[in-house]
């Protein structure tokens, strides 16, 4: 009789061994699917990233060569402006030479008499040059 339940318990055993035994494989298997389904994923992610570094990269050279546009425009308005300028200041010291040459036409030049001739002296000058003027 112990011989019996000798067996009965030593094949109770082997079915439950024989169990985990299958329950083990299909862990394992399940843990492969699961693997591959984690690399097929890092590899999408991956791919994802790339693709995103790729993108970030011609957003990047898209918004500098729309900086550079712009850097070149203003230098561009700088240089016509400096032009303008040029053009408008040499137009401007031919005047104040013009000017300054009329204005010297129209001087008396009186040699021997003092440059620093002021108040009552300026006044009897002024006179005296005003009759000898208008009597020639």
């Amino acid at each position: 009789m112990s011989y019996t339940k000798n067996n009965s318990s030593d094949s109770s055993i082997k079915k439950e061994l024989l169990s985990l035994t299958t329950t083990l494989q299909e862990m394992s298997l399940k843990l492969d699917k699961m693997d591959t389904k984690i690399d097929v994923f890092e590899q999408k992610c991956s791919n994802q990233m790339d693709l995103i570094h790729k993108e970030l990269q011609l957003q990047k050279i898209s918004d500098i060569e729309q900086s550079l546009t712009d850097v070149d425009g203003r230098l561009q308005e700088g240089e016509n402006n400096t032009e303008f300028l040029l053009k408008q200041n040499t137009s401007l010291k031919y005047k104040i030479d013009e000017l300054e040459n009329r204005s010297r036409r129209n001087n008396l030049w009186i040699f021997g008499l003092p440059s620093n001739i002021k108040g009552s002296n300026m006044v009897f000058f002024n006179y005296m040059v005003t009759n000898c003027l208008k009597s020639s």
